[in-house]
């Protein structure tokens, strides 16, 4: 059962998912603790708290797979959502 609950389907293993934030000039400003990998990174996103964080016209930078950007501009925030190949 504990196996079932961090197995990534996307990546074929048994993964755990965290969130580390960043400021602009590189100092981590926070660690959240990890969750497992049958939870969503939106849902991580959420109950990380860092929308309490964040000021109006700030902006978000995230992996393509963070689909948040309906939370950010309902308080005012944009996000950038990195493209790499």
């Amino acid at each position: 059962m504990e196996q079932q609950m961090t197995f990534s389907r996307y990546k074929n293993v048994n993964t755990f998912k965290g969130m580390i934030g960043i400021t602009p000039n590189g100092v981590i400003s926070f660690i959240l603790e990890l969750f497992t990998s049958s939870i969503s990174d939106k849902v991580v996103f959420i109950r990380s708290k860092l929308m309490d964080r964040l000021e109006p016209n700030d902006i978000v930078m995230a992996d393509k797979g963070f689909l948040i950007a309906n939370e950010l501009e309902k308080i005012g925030c944009a996000s950038y959502i990195a493209q790499y190949s």
